[in-house]
């Protein structure tokens, strides 16, 4: 038996040599300044193998503002916090379909965990592409979450949380889980009609159990690329309603915060929001411009809907009233100097009209300046 574990080594530690000697490593440092005042490191360090035994797999360490590689204007699932995560990607093809898997992880304050991970299906010649996708907040020390920290591929959230930890009812209520779908259709001309859903405290049993709606739906069109003077110009429109209790039936350990950072889409839960974005890219630049109607009722991160009562809870899970509205303007610039030196700016302005009191002008921005390797 000794014999055999010394083997076993010997090959696993053959199998990353050959790996490490096809290895790619790239990545980028830089400072970032946020306004209100704040100044933050940020970095990324990727790994890709290539011409190896794993070839196709990605790693990447991070640490900034997170969200999914995608290329659509609005990404599936958006994060809005500043994060130190790790994650990996790899593609693969099966029954003619090309199939993607990435999976993310941050540790975050007071023994919470982020984790997300999504799988998207695809084909070239196929006008429908297939995202599907959970985000989940674990609590807990390391022997009580590493089933959901584990690098394994393919481990849903969800099933962990309802079949493997069903007896302990504690560990249970300490998984904050959402899971959604990304389902889009390609146009002729190449633009992409789509709609991404996402479920929170989805029940165990749905034949059984009565639920509400605890639920955001996002429909929206982004457009082909327009060929203009040299630019390539792409624009998205799109509609986004948050019910009222979506990320927010649990508040304590289990919130979808992170120092008052939203894990999720910023616009929060109950509230709607009208967005048309404008994006522009030239080989070393690129710029977007977004404008924006939002209207926010009284819900809001720290209720639960069982404390509400289910009669009261269902007929006031949307915009029962609307407490303020937001017009918003925001804009982002990066620009590519010589082949390492990147410098990116973000400004976003908010006119907020509350229900009472007078009107609220909100300022927020980001300067960054980045060094590639």
């Amino acid at each position: 038996m000794h014999k055999l574990k010394n083997k076993l080594v010997v090959v696993l530690l053959l199998i990353f040599s050959i790996g490490a000697l096809a290895v790619d490593i790239k990545g980028n440092i830089g400072i970032n300044y946020t306004k209100p005042k704040r100044v933050q490191p940020e970095f990324t360090l990727e790994a890709n193998f290539d011409r190896s035994i794993l070839s196709g797999i990605n790693f990447r360490l991070k640490n900034g503002y997170t969200d999914w590689n995608d290329s659509l204007l609005f990404p599936s699932q958006a994060v809005s916090a500043y994060l130190l995560s790790g994650s990996y990607d790899f593609s693969f093809s099966l029954f003619s379909f090309d199939w993607r898997y990435e999976r993310l992880l941050s540790p975050l304050w007071d023994r919470r965990y982020f984790i997300a991970h999504r799988i998207r299906i695809d084909k070239e010649d196929f006008p429908l592409y297939l995202d599907f996708y959970e985000t989940s907040v674990v609590v807990g020390d390391g022997n009580d979450v590493w089933v959901m920290f584990n690098p394994v591929p393919f481990l849903p959230v969800y099933l962990v949380q309802h079949i493997g930890l069903k007896k302990e009812e504690l560990k249970n209520r300490d998984i904050n889980v959402c899971m959604g779908f990304n389902l889009g259709y390609r146009l002729a001309d190449g633009g992409v009609l789509f709609t991404d859903i996402i479920v929170d405290d989805f029940p165990q049993n749905p034949l059984k159990d009565v639920q509400l709606p605890v639920m955001g739906i996002t429909v929206a069109y982004n457009s082909q690329e327009i060929k203009i003077k040299e630019k390539d110009l792409q624009y998205s429109l799109g509609y986004t309603a948050n019910t009222r209790f979506l990320h927010a039936h649990y508040g304590g350990e289990a919130r979808y915060t992170n120092r008052y950072e939203f894990l999720g889409d910023d616009l929060g839960p109950d509230a709607d929001r009208i967005l048309l974005m404008l994006g522009q890219k030239k080989p070393d630049y690129s710029s977007v411009l977004g404008l924006s109607y939002e209207r926010h009722g009284p819900g809001d991160l720290t209720e639960h809907w069982l404390d509400m009562g289910r009669e009261k809870a269902w007929s006031e899970f949307f915009l029962s009233d609307i407490l303020e509205r937001k017009l918003g303007v925001e804009a982002s610039f990066k620009k590519e100097f010589a082949s390492s030196l990147t410098l990116k700016t973000d400004a976003k302005i908010q006119r907020i009209y509350p229900k009472e009191g007078n009107k609220v002008n909100r300022l927020q921005g980001a300067l960054s300046m980045i060094y590639s390797f």
